[in-house]
């Protein structure tokens, strides 16, 4: 199965997240493929296809790396266009104080990767996808995303969740496995 670990977002920032996602999709963007507001949230390890007998280690890996990380503040949002020369996707930068959250995820990362899987070793971007993009973008939605400001100034993640991704033709589905409380 396709899994990935995700930091939740809390209701109210999710919401605030979809508002900013509908006032940017009056732009006429054939090519833009819009999350879903369900679908948002910080992805904090892609894992690729696991097998459902590791589900159980892989639960405990993240309780034990991850258990701690309750005071973790995310803060100053920017909306970004990535990459800037041809962007690709629409998300919303996120920054932390802390390095908590990416030494946890590379000691979760090295106890899956003894489970046999290889994993992605880019470093940890907390950003919240709001659109992929397909082809050029529209000049106007360009200057509306340089210039928005997103309103709020921090806040902390409610959940680490194990997720399954099922990518379906009209969008993915992420069915929750296992979800640890921060």
């Amino acid at each position: 199965m396709r899994a990935f670990i995700a930091l939740e977002l809390p209701s109210p920032i999710r919401k605030q997240l979809a508002t900013v996602s509908q006032q940017l999709q009056q732009y006429d963007q054939r090519f833009v493929n819009w999350v879903e507001p369900q679908n948002l949230h910080i992805t904090f390890q892609f894992l690729g296809d696991i097998s459902a007998s590791h589900l159980p280690d892989i639960e405990q890996i993240i309780t034990e790396n991850c258990a701690d990380l309750n005071t973790l503040q995310l803060s100053l949002p920017v909306l970004q266009l990535v990459p800037a020369a041809k962007p690709r996707v629409l998300w919303v930068n996120y920054q932390s104080k802390s390095n908590d959250l990416i030494k946890a995820q590379h000691r979760m990362n090295d106890a899956i990767a003894s489970l046999g899987y290889k994993l992605d070793r880019k470093p940890l971007v907390f950003h919240v996808t709001l659109a992929r993009i397909k082809a050029a973008l529209q000049p106007a939605l360009i200057d509306t995303v340089m210039k928005y400001k997103i309103n709020h100034t921090s806040f902390s993640p409610d959940k680490l969740t194990l997720f399954k991704s099922i990518l379906k033709p009209q969008g993915p589905i992420y069915q929750p496995l296992f979800s640890l409380t921060l």
